[in-house]
């Protein structure tokens, strides 16, 4: 759980099981982890943005190879491009009105583009999320 502060502006969703509320960012965040992990790739936490969605800044970057997470990555060669994303949406179930968030996990590797629909869990206790 990353015990950041409840923000109006941004997506909470609740876990009716374990009772916790969760982050749409934090389930975002968890699905493009997984998608790398199930590909045996290594995962890179994303450049922090600030408020504006500005890119913050920690140390300057140097050209040609540098180690992130224990992987050595290529910035010279433009290996620091996103290679999946995820968003959250809500989908009409067969209940008239009833809507459901859903994961939309897409690959954006070159020669295995795809998106796959996933359903949405609890990262605490796993129990899916309506």
């Amino acid at each position: 759980m990353c015990k950041q502060h409840y923000n109006p502006d941004h997506l909470l969703l609740n876990c009716t099981k374990c009772s916790n509320w969760l982050h749409g960012e934090c389930i975002i965040k968890d699905a493009v982890k997984r998608a790398y992990e199930e590909n045996k790739l290594k995962y890179r936490e994303p450049e922090e943005k600030s408020v504006n969605g500005t890119i913050k800044k920690k140390t300057p970057k140097k050209e040609g190879k540098r180690k992130s997470s224990g992987a050595e990555v290529d910035s010279a060669a433009g290996a620091d491009k996103e290679l999946f994303t995820a968003e959250l949406f809500q989908k009409e179930t067969d209940v008239e009105g009833e809507k459901k968030y859903k994961l939309m996990v897409n690959d954006l590797r070159e020669g295995h583009k795809s998106s796959k629909e996933e359903d949405v869990r609890c990262l605490l206790c796993s129990e899916m999320i309506d």
